[in-house]
């Protein structure tokens, strides 16, 4: 059957709003997706021309332009790359936001790679239903264990509606 939860507020909203829409998405059923730092630009992206009921986010860049630029070397370092050439790096998904709604925004105050008004442009630009968390003090990492589990309790009651 079906569960029952007293929700209120954005995720009351987001729980009625799941439950008239389609069964199933273009992903083949109900989704959410999740992406962090340029995985959350992806699943934006995705989200802009597919049904997605459910995105979180965090530390999604909202374009390379305002990023910190990793030198080659540094690249290097993580992973094997051929092309060094930085506009195969650049993007800019400001003028898909308006595509997207029931996103939750989360981002550190303190990123040291992708500035916190990143996380501002998408939650400003999205449609609802939408929630933005920023956890003070926090960095791209997401390092402190205060922020590790108030992410994971914020996704997890943004998310529960997909497990009804």
């Amino acid at each position: 059957g079906p569960l029952h939860c007293n929700l209120d507020g954005p995720a009351s909203d987001l729980y009625h709003a799941i439950h008239t829409m389609e069964s199933h998405s273009s992903l083949g059923g109900f989704a959410g997706l999740f992406g962090s730092s340029f995985g959350g630009t992806v699943v934006i992206a995705t989200a802009a021309q597919t049904k997605v009921p459910l995105l979180a986010t965090y530390a999604a860049p909202v374009s390379s332009r305002s990023i910190k630029k990793p030198s080659a070397n540094e690249i290097q370092g993580k992973a094997p790359i051929v092309h060094t050439t930085p506009a195969l790096y650049e993007f800019d998904i400001s003028t898909i936001l308006s595509k997207v709604s029931n996103i939750l925004v989360m981002h550190g105050e303190k990123d040291e790679i992708v500035p916190v008004e990143h996380a501002n442009q998408i939650y400003l630009n999205s449609n609802e239903i939408k929630m933005l968390v920023i956890h003070e003090g926090g960095d791209h990492r997401m390092t402190h264990s205060i922020h590790q589990k108030d992410f994971l309790k914020k996704c997890l009651n943004w998310f529960r509606p997909m497990l009804i």
